[in-house]
């Protein structure tokens, strides 16, 4: 199984209400690298275990049955063999 790794999140105002969108970076059914978005309700479970991850670092994750749009739970991958990805060069905006 490949790893699955967390790039970060955004906050965005709905109509339907706030929303925590989730980045992930995971295989697709040809295991090409794809990132995924996931809209979580702002004041969810999820959406606090997500704020208090770190980009970069690889998670465990898991969809709702029979909805694969929509993530179920998530938490930081406790493997030590898995390195954390390098996202400073990404997280750096300001303007030389």
């Amino acid at each position: 199984m490949a790893a699955v790794y967390y790039l970060g999140s955004k906050e965005v105002e709905t109509k339907k209400g706030d929303r925590l969108v989730c980045f992930l970076l995971c295989h697709d059914s040809y295991r090409s690298p794809v990132v995924r978005d996931f809209w979580l309700d702002d004041a969810s479970e999820v959406a606090e275990t997500v704020r208090g991850l770190m980009p970069g670092c690889a998670v465990i994750c898991s969809t709702v049955f029979g909805n694969e749009r929509a993530l179920a739970q998530i938490a930081e991958n406790p493997d030590s063999d898995i390195p954390l990805l390098d996202l400073t060069a990404f997280l750096d905006t300001s303007i030389n």
